[in-house]
C-alpha cells in the first residue's frame, strides 16, 4: 500500500509508527470502548478532506441533486 494510505489510531504509544495516531491516557481500554474515539479521528479526518477540496458537509448537494431523508421536522427553541 503507498504511503500516506493507511492511518493506525491506537492506544498504546510503545509500537507506534510514523503513521499513528496515539491516543494518550487510553492504555489498557478494551477495544469496544475505542471505537467511540475512532469514529471521531475517522469524522475529522473526513470533514477536512471535504473542505479541502470545497465541499460543503452541512449540505453536500445544493443543487438538490439528492435530497435529504427527514423532511418537515421542525426544531423548537430549548425553553429553560
Amino acid at each position: 500500500m503507498p504511503a500516506g494510505n493507511l492511518l493506525a489510531i491506537s492506544a498504546d504509544g510503545d509500537d507506534a509508527q510514523d503513521d499513528t495516531w496515539t491516543l494518550p491516557g487510553l492504555q489498557g481500554v478494551p477495544d469496544t470502548a475505542l471505537a467511540l474515539p475512532a469514529v471521531i479521528c475517522a469524522q475529522l479526518i473526513a470533514l477536512a478532506l471535504s473542505l479541502s477540496r470545497g465541499c460543503t458537509p452541512d449540505n453536500p448537494f445544493p443543487s438538490g441533486e439528492v435530497n435529504r431523508v427527514v423532511r418537515g421536522v421542525t426544531v423548537h427553541p430549548l425553553r429553560t
